[in-house]
């Protein structure tokens, strides 16, 4: 298993999705060889509201999505792929080790790879 971390513009994020589906039955539909959740479109600012309370005041244009692939990833796929500080907003349940290692595959210098 992989565990990816993906921001794509919305129309390319649409476009690659049947990709990775499959019909599970007459018009339904289902990831194949993965599990998928659409986080959407991450805060970028935070800011005070009317009572003072700190909320998101602006968002990405760009929706994050979080794959765990039980295959190979799609190449289609690669020049999409973020690595934000372990583990973002979201984990699969007990698989934050799979994102971790992704991670430091990519970002060996990362304070958050050190073996010591």
């Amino acid at each position: 298993m992989i565990f990816c971390k993906y921001e794509f513009e919305p129309s390319v994020w649409e476009s690659l999705k049947p990709t990775i589906q499959q019909e599970v039955r007459e018009n339904v539909y289902g990831f194949k060889d993965c599990m998928v959740v659409e986080i959407g479109h991450l805060c970028t600012k935070y800011g005070p509201d009317k009572m003072g309370r700190n909320v998101c005041v602006e968002t990405s244009p760009k929706c994050s999505v979080d794959i765990l692939w039980y295959s190979d990833i799609p190449e289609d796929f690669n020049q999409y792929e973020v690595f934000p500080e372990p583990t973002g907003i979201h984990t699969f349940d007990g698989l934050d080790y799979l994102y971790k290692q992704r991670f430091c595959q990519f970002n060996p210098n990362s304070p958050h790879c050190d073996v010591n």
